[in-house]
């Protein structure tokens, strides 16, 4: 699994354990990883990345290995071919 960058796009993952933290009256929404630097801890199941929700809600989240509290939506604009 590749690791995140700045403003790439994510989404809540299949081991989302955190609530409503992504949603806005019941609708999931999108985050964007604010900074590369933001990957807070590491371990070797996952990386923690700090992510700001399109409902202005930030937190770290993991993402990698058996952890995937967030996926890949799609890459940053400059990243895309």
């Amino acid at each position: 699994m590749k690791s995140l960058h700045n403003h790439d796009r994510v989404k809540r993952g299949p081991t989302w354990g955190w609530g409503d933290q992504d949603s806005d009256h019941g609708k999931r929404l999108l985050g964007t990883v604010l900074i590369v630097g933001a990957r807070v801890r590491t371990s070797r199941e996952a990386q923690w990345y700090r992510v700001i929700w399109d409902n202005g809600r930030t937190n770290t989240y993991s993402y990698g290995g058996n952890r995937q509290d967030i996926i890949l939506v799609h890459k940053k604009q400059e990243d895309l071919p």
